[in-house]
């Protein structure tokens, strides 16, 4: 449970999240839900929210490749936790097939023109849950999983580092619902596998963080010899 309650903090958050997300879907009906999240579209939230949902489609990857100069157990980790959330937010999409708010809409309230973004390439099935949502989940977790090994003295600031770790996901989450692409249901499932995949991950290899490759890294630490001179 050591990794897990080192990032307790991102995970109340997360958790608070998921606890908003489900009182709002207990409150309003799906369309209606939709419609009320859906409407404050600004030129540029438009450009910041295209923008911000794209990085997620690569940024897990690169950041997956990039830890292994500094830490093996850092990239095994995020690297396992992508895999296992990624098989069950494929798994369950198609199971379950859903319709994506463009064909939901088109099929139940054909009088509603949603806002749509320019440039955005939308989708029309396969809606839950959002893979984007918890992809954000994922790669934010791995950010702050490396916060509180770097920052062990400053647990105050971990902590909250922690939490921004978990708005800048659910600011993902959310960036699914404002354009379109996915419901409030989606967002709340595909945060969901990505925490389930991220605890599960975690009791997993936390019996390795004391093993001697967790420390590996490809990138060498630079170290002075006696015989080499100081610095003037």
């Amino acid at each position: 449970m050591k990794l897990i309650t080192r990032n307790a903090a991102f995970f109340i958050a997360a958790l608070l999240f998921a606890c908003v997300l489900t009182a709002l879907l207990l409150i309003y009906p799906k369309g209606e839900l939709h419609l009320l999240l859906n409407t404050c579209h600004t030129p540029w939230a438009d450009v910041f929210f295209a923008r911000y949902t794209h990085f997620i489609t690569w940024a897990p990857y690169v950041l997956c490749l990039s830890l292994i100069l500094f830490k093996a157990g850092w990239a095994v980790t995020a690297a396992a936790t992508l895999t296992v959330s990624s098989i069950l937010t494929q798994l369950i999409k198609h199971i379950v097939n859903a319709p994506r708010p463009l064909r939901w809409f088109a099929l139940n309230m054909p009088d509603v023109q949603l806002n749509l973004v320019d440039g955005v390439r939308y989708a029309y099935h396969f809606s839950f849950p959002s893979g984007h949502t918890s992809a954000f989940f994922v790669f934010y977790f791995i950010i702050a999983l490396i916060l509180t090994d770097s920052l062990p003295k400053s647990p105050a600031l971990a902590s909250a580092l922690g939490v921004c770790c978990a708005l800048l996901a659910a600011l993902g989450g959310y960036s699914r619902i404002y354009l379109s692409m996915h419901f409030t249901l989606d967002v709340l499932a595909g945060t969901l596998v990505a925490l389930f995949s991220v605890a599960v991950v975690c009791l997993i290899v936390q019996r390795w963080t004391t093993q001697p490759w967790w420390q590996w890294r490809l990138r060498k630490k630079h170290t002075f010899s006696d015989d080499t001179p100081a610095a003037q």
